[in-house]
């Protein structure tokens, strides 16, 4: 996903998928393999209950299953955007070609609030929902007890990448 320059929504979302796939490839492998005694069947019991439970890593999962077996996916690509969920602020764009926007704010405002949030051109994650289920998995803000303030794909994936680095190491370790 870093690797393509041109940036090109497109290529983009296909390495988001292909990642998501290759981490459930990866938990999968690490499932069968953790078969051969017990030890190893105690330790993958103990990854399956922290891929349950932590934000990131319930999340890819459910993001992966997205991908698979729904039309919504887990990212979405978008130009500008300003967004409020305030009633009393109004947001007006003025034409499409420019990104132009006026912000029409209540006198009672007070210093901190927060009124809107810009974004500019990107792909970004989005909440995904359990099919089966029905339960709501949102971005993750959280992974293994730290906060995750940049919630990019990118980002994600990084912290994603690094979590599994790890994991395959300790499965390693199981096997001497």
């Amino acid at each position: 996903m870093s690797s393509d320059k041109s940036f090109e929504f497109k290529n983009f979302e296909e390495a988001w998928i292909q990642f998501l796939g290759a981490i459930n490839t990866i938990f999968s492998k690490l499932e069968q393999g953790s078969k051969i005694n017990q030890k190893s069947k105690s330790w993958y019991d103990g990854v399956k209950h922290q891929r349950r439970k932590d934000p990131l890593l319930s999340y890819l999962r459910q993001a992966r299953n997205s991908e698979e077996h729904t039309l919504e996916g887990s990212s979405d690509k978008t130009g500008f955007t300003a967004h409020t969920n305030r009633k009393d602020v109004k947001i007006v764009r003025s034409g499409k070609k420019d990104n132009h926007i006026e912000v029409v704010v209540p006198e009672n405002v007070k210093k901190g609030d927060e009124l809107f949030t810009i974004r500019g051109p990107g792909i970004y994650l989005i909440d995904v929902i359990d099919g089966r289920s029905g339960k709501l998995f949102q971005v993750p803000k959280e992974h293994l007890g730290q906060s995750i303030e940049n919630t990019t794909p990118l980002e994600v994936a990084s912290k994603a990448l690094m979590y599994m680095e790890n994991l395959i190491s300790e499965a390693e370790r199981l096997k001497t």
